[in-house]
């Protein structure tokens, strides 16, 4: 299996757990591989290096579990907001294995440098955290 078709099933199982995970490991990192949670932890760094020494050089998703997956927000009123920006940050999520959350984190302290993908992720991400703090007030004008 290629590598992008092993992590849309790995995001598609994140997806999937993510409620479950979300009352389990709120805030922490976790991976998921061939479907199944295997590891987690509350720091990035440590939880990658551990899990690429177990599995060696094969796909797995890490996420930094949030109160929403990231291409779906539910407000108030069952109104539901998807973010014309979600398909461009899952796919450079995709690309580069790892969350728009890390990624924006990792970016900002200058560990990832300064190539053209990683300043288009870091602007659509921006502007993405933008959007959520309107929400509210699309909730209201949708309910």
């Amino acid at each position: 299996m290629e590598t992008r078709d092993a992590l849309d099933v790995e995001i598609e199982a994140y997806e999937q757990m993510h409620t479950q995970l979300r009352n389990s490991h709120f805030g922490q990192y976790v991976v998921v591989h061939n479907g199944q949670l295997i590891d987690s932890d509350p720091d990035f760094e440590p939880l990658f290096l551990r899990v690429q020494t177990k599995l060696g050089d094969v796909p797995f998703l890490v996420r930094r579990v949030t109160q929403t997956p990231i291409l779906e927000i539910r407000a108030p009123g069952s109104y539901v907001w998807q973010s014309p920006l979600a398909r461009r940050l899952r796919a450079y999520e995709r690309k580069y294995g790892m969350d728009s959350e890390e990624f924006n984190r990792r970016f900002q302290i200058g560990e990832l440098g300064d190539n053209m993908d990683f300043v288009e992720w870091s602007i659509f991400w921006d502007i993405y955290q933008a959007e959520l703090g309107r929400l509210p007030e699309l909730s209201k004008r949708n309910a």
